[in-house]
């Protein structure tokens, strides 16, 4: 049974936040279908696709930090198990459909010395949005969609 204390937090939320949480909880279930389903390189070729974006809105953070609660706050309560792949994919779909930037990060790591692992990250502008906690261990080998040449110098610096 749910405590009093999470149900006093779930009757604070404002209709803007339950209307994010049901965004992310769809988003997340077209991202785990798409992973489920699809080759990587269809989701890669998905990610790719060059979306407009309203560079007004390029350090929105407040906008995007919401939109990372409602990713990491589903992502946890759907009945299925999420990680990195999905969170990142339905992140992006939530930036843009809002126009904001949208950056899908691959890197691989061989920490474990007998097998490469790997991990997704999205940033939007210079915020990182999901993943981003255990980005740092990991190269960074392809982004999505691809930088420029001069934004990629920029990206390796960064990260």
């Amino acid at each position: 049974m749910p405590s009093t204390r999470l149900l006093r937090k779930l009757a604070s939320f404002g209709t803007q936040q339950w209307l994010l949480l049901l965004e992310s909880a769809f988003a997340l279930v077209i991202a785990s279908l798409m992973v489920r389903l699809l080759p990587f390189r269809s989701i890669a070729a998905a990610a790719s696709s060059n979306r407009q974006v309203d560079t007004s809105e390029t350090g929105d953070y407040r906008r995007v930090r919401a939109i990372s609660w409602a990713i990491e706050a589903m992502a946890s309560r759907v009945p299925w198990r999420t990680v990195c792949i999905q969170k990142g994919v339905a992140a992006q779909l939530m930036l843009r459909r809002r126009k904001l930037p949208a950056t899908l990060h691959y890197g691989l790591s061989n920490r474990s010395r007998t097998r490469l692992e790997a991990h997704i990250w999205v940033t939007s502008g210079p915020n990182v949005v999901v993943g981003g906690k255990a980005a740092e261990e990991f190269a960074c080998v392809a982004v999505f969609p691809p930088a420029s040449k001069g934004a990629k110098k920029q990206e390796r610096l960064r990260l």
